[in-house]
C-alpha cells in the first residue's frame, strides 16, 4: 500500500472519530437539557440533598460553588442562607435571602425565612414587613400569620396577636399552638372565659399538652373556680413529671437505640402514667429486641391485662413463666387474667403456684381465697383471707370479702368488724361502705 493511501485512510478514521465526538457533545444528555434547570438550580438540589443528610460542611461547599457558576440563579444563595440560619448566622442569612429576593421577587420562602431571622435578631418591624410581603403573595401560609401573633406578642399588642392566630385558625382549625397561643393572649387581655375556650380547645386537639392544662388552670384560677383550678394545675404537674421522665429515657434511646432494657423502662413509665398503648408498644420492641426478656413479656403482660385484653395478657404471662419458672409475680398475674376470665380451676393452679413457690406472698392468698369464694367453698376461702391478713393486716380485699362470708353465714357482728377493718384501711372505698350500711339496716330492722 503506498503512502499516499495510508495517509488519505488515516484522515478518513480521524474524520469520522471527530464526527462521532461531535454527535456525542451534541445529544449527550445535559441536566440543563434534560431538566430546564440552571446549573446554580442543580447544584442547589445537590446542596440541599448534602443538608437534608446532616452534612452542612458539604453542602455549603456545593452552595458556593453554585454561586460561582451561576450567580445570576437565586436557589443558592437560599441555600446559604439555610445553613447560615442554621449556623446562627443571622447577618449572613439575612443577607443571603434578600440576594434570592433581588434575584427572585416573587420567591415567597425567601420572605418567610428573612422574616424567621430578622425576628431571631429582634427587628420586628422589619420581620412583620417580610411576612406581610410573604402572605401577599400566597394568602394561605398559616405558619406566618401564626409567626406574626408570636411578633405582636412579644410586642404586647395582644389584639392583633389574637387577629393573626385567628387567621391562622381559620386556615387550620386544628393547629393546636395557635389555639394554645390565642388563650395566652386573651389572658394577657384578662378575659378569661375566651382563655378557657380557647384552652379547652386545644385540650380537644392534643390532651396531653401541659402548658394548655397550666394556662386553664390559672384562668379558672382567676375566675376564683379553685376547684377546676387545682384539678387542672394537678394535671399538668403529672404530665410535666411524665414528659420528664420520658425525655431522660429517650435522650439514653437516642445514645443507644438497640438496648431492650431501656425500652423496658420507657415502657413502665408509660404505664405508671396510663399510656397504655405507648407502654405496649415500648415493651413489644423490648421483645424485638431480645426475645428472652422476661420483664419485657411480664410488663406486657400487665398493660394487656389493664386493657381488657386477657387472651393477649394470658400469653404474655405464659412466655415469662416459660423462661423464668420461679417468677411469683408471672404465676400470680397468670392467675389474676384466668379469673377475670371465669377460669376458676387455671386460677386456682396458678395461685397455688405461687404460693408454693413464696408461701408468704399474702395477695396470693387472698386472690386464692376469691377463687375459692366464686366457687362457693367458703371454709377454704376464709382460710386463705386469715392466712393473708395475718401475712399482712392492710389487706382491704381480704377483710372486706371476709365480711361478706361471716354476712352470709348470719354472723352480722362479725361481718360488721371486718368491713371497719376495711374502711379504717381505706375510707373511701365504696364497695365496703355501702357492705357496711347494708348491715346496719340489717341490725337496725331486726326485732
Amino acid at each position: 500500500m503506498n503512502a499516499g493511501l495510508r495517509k488519505w485512510k488515516r484522515g478518513w478514521i480521524y474524520a469520522v472519530l471527530l464526527l462521532l465526538i461531535g454527535f456525542i457533545i451534541y445529544f449527550w444528555p445535559y441536566p440543563e437539557r434534560e431538566t430546564g434547570m440552571s446549573r446554580g438550580e442543580i447544584r442547589y438540589h445537590l446542596g440541599m440533598s448534602h443538608l437534608n443528610r446532616g452534612e452542612r460542611g458539604k453542602a455549603m461547599e456545593v452552595f458556593q460553588k453554585a454561586v460561582e457558576l451561576d450567580p445570576d440563579s437565586p436557589m443558592p444563595y437560599f441555600g446559604l442562607g439555610l445553613i447560615y440560619t442554621s449556623h446562627g448566622k443571622y447577618d449572613e442569612a439575612v443577607e443571603a435571602f434578600r440576594k434570592v429576593i433581588v434575584l427572585r421577587p416573587d420567591f415567597v420562602e425567601a420572605y418567610y425565612n428573612l422574616g424567621r431571622v430578622l425576628a431571631q435578631q429582634g427587628e420586628y418591624t422589619e420581620a412583620i414587613r417580610a411576612y406581610e410581603k410573604a402572605v401577599l403573595i400566597n394568602p394561605d401560609l398559616t405558619q406566618v400569620y401564626y409567626n406574626l401573633g408570636e411578633i405582636y406578642m412579644e410586642g404586647k399588642e395582644y389584639a392583633r396577636a389574637i387577629a393573626e392566630y385567628n387567621k391562622a385558625i381559620q386556615l387550620d382549625p386544628d393547629y393546636r399552638d395557635a389555639h394554645y397561643a390565642l388563650g395566652n393572649a386573651y389572658s394577657k387581655q384578662r378575659k378569661y372565659p375566651e382563655a378557657i375556650q380557647a384552652y379547652e380547645r386545644t385540650l380537644e386537639i392534643d390532651p396531653e399538652h401541659a402548658k394548655s392544662h397550666y394556662g386553664l388552670g390559672m384562668a379558672y384560677m382567676r375566675q376564683g373556680k379553685t376547684d377546676e383550678g387545682e384539678r387542672e394545675l394537678e394535671i399538668f404537674k403529672r404530665l410535666y413529671a411524665y414528659m420528664e421522665e420520658v425525655e431522660q429515657v429517650e435522650t439514653v434511646l437516642r445514645q443507644s437505640p438497640n438496648d431492650p432494657s431501656v425500652y423496658v423502662e420507657l415502657g413502665v413509665i408509660h404505664a405508671r402514667y396510663e399510656k397504655l398503648e405507648r407502654a405496649a408498644r415500648a415493651f413489644q420492641r423490648a421483645i424485638a429486641l431480645d426475645a428472652v426478656s422476661v420483664d419485657a413479656h411480664h410488663n406486657l403482660g400487665l398493660v394487656y391485662a389493664q386493657q381488657g385484653m386477657y387472651r393477649e395478657a394470658e400469653t404474655s404471662f405464659q412466655r415469662a413463666i416459660a423462661l423464668d419458672a420461679v417468677s411469683v409475680d408471672a404465676h400470680h398475674n397468670l392467675g389474676l387474667v384466668y379469673a377475670q376470665q371465669g377460669m376458676y380451676r387455671e386460677a386456682e393452679t396458678s395461685f397455688q403456684k405461687a404460693i408454693a413457690l413464696d408461701s408468704e406472698f399474702a395477695p396470693a392468698h387472698v386472690e386464692l381465697g376469691a377463687v375459692h369464694q366464686q366457687q362457693g367453698v367458703l371454709d377454704k376461702a376464709m382460710a386463705e383471707y386469715q392466712r393473708a391478713i395475718a401475712l399482712d393486716p392492710y389487706l382491704l380485699k381480704a377483710h372486706n370479702n371476709l365480711g361478706v362470708i361471716y354476712a352470709a353465714q348470719g354472723r352480722l357482728q362479725e361481718a360488721v368488724a371486718a368491713w371497719k377493718t376495711a374502711l379504717a384501711i381505706d375510707p373511701a372505698d365504696p364497695e365496703t361502705k355501702k357492705n357496711l350500711e347494708e348491715a346496719k339496716e340489717i341490725a337496725r330492722k331486726a326485732p
